[in-house]
């Protein structure tokens, strides 16, 4: 608690569960108070996520990595090789299609000879029906006409998270718990810790839906004055997608309100740096401009006020 608010960045870049101004208005102590008997923002999120587990006690997970949840607790695959899951990942992808033997072989062993790819393809079909029977998973691999199917019964961890994300409410001051539970639905990209080429397409598309929404929310703080929570979501945005303005601008407007000006030239420089230094993406000419007229709004603000 402070009379600062110049500190509320800061308080939030080391996790901060909340930040008070002084005065502090009993109806704003209140959320504090409720915050920490949650125990942070993120437990909303938990119980529903909690209860959905709940109803469905096992559930396949794809969410930054492969596991799965028994009765809400995350499990990890115990596998001995790599291509394994490699492979029941790819068919988790395409359950309920059919995948060629022959798509699968050049995919896995594109180097290896007709014969050893097959045995070592059936080998991998192996460990994964094994696995499945292992951790009580309701999925069947099917074989038939030199193709392979999975079929899964219940829904994924990204398919639960679309589903909300699709039905929710907008985005608005009386539905931000809302939202915020669907934030913290949403655990990581698709299959981010394996690295799979293949996957890259289904990453960008979830982590373009994911990017609406945040800054739908992060829109709706700004708008009610909570300035500090809306700094936290486009600093996951910067995090979670380094070579697009939007994080790195969403901050620049922010900090550009509160008068913050060294942080909007701090922000304004890394960006410049990440984007041109690292991804070789040329900053946007409207960004650009902006930049250079708020500069110039400053340089004349400092000479009236001296």
């Amino acid at each position: 608690m402070t009379a600062y608010d110049d500190y509320a960045i800061k308080a939030f870049e080391v996790n901060a569960l909340d930040y008070l101004l002084k005065p502090v208005l009993p109806s704003r102590l209140s959320v504090t108070i409720d915050r920490i008997v949650k125990g942070s923002l993120t437990k909303p999120a938990a119980v529903v996520s909690r209860t959905e587990d709940e109803q469905e006690p096992i559930t396949l997970c794809c969410l930054q990595s492969l596991h799965y949840r028994e009765n809400g607790e995350p499990k990890h695959f115990p596998w001995k090789t790599l291509k394994a899951p490699e492979l029941f990942a790819y068919l988790i992808y395409y359950r309920g299609k059919t995948v060629s033997k022959q798509t699968l072989m050049d995919l896995l062993w594109p180097v290896h000879d007709p014969h050893k790819a097959v045995t070592q393809l059936h080998t991998a079909i192996y460990q994964i029906r094994k696995m499945i029977r292992m951790c009580g998973l309701d999925a069947r691999i099917h074989y038939h006409d030199e193709s392979y199917r999975l079929e899964l019964a219940g829904k994924l961890d990204v398919e639960k998270w679309e589903d909300r994300l699709s039905k929710a409410p907008e985005v608005m001051p009386d539905t931000l718990s809302i939202h915020q539970s669907i934030m913290d639905m949403y655990e990581g990209d698709f299959l981010a810790d394996h690295r799979y080429v293949w996957a890259e397409p289904e990453q960008e598309r979830l982590r373009l839906l994911w990017l609406e929404h945040v800054q739908s929310v992060a829109a709706c703080h700004v708008e009610i004055g909570q300035h500090a929570e809306a700094v936290k979501i486009h600093q996951q945005v910067i995090e979670r997608l380094p070579y697009l303005e939007d994080g790195y601008v969403g901050l620049m407007y922010i900090y550009a309100s509160l008068h913050h000006h060294s942080e909007v030239r701090k922000m304004f420089q890394r960006m410049k740096e990440v984007l041109l230094g690292e991804y070789e993406v040329p900053l946007s000419d409207n960004i650009v401009q902006w930049y250079k007229e708020w500069e110039q709004t400053v340089e004349v603000a400092d000479e009236q006020g001296a």
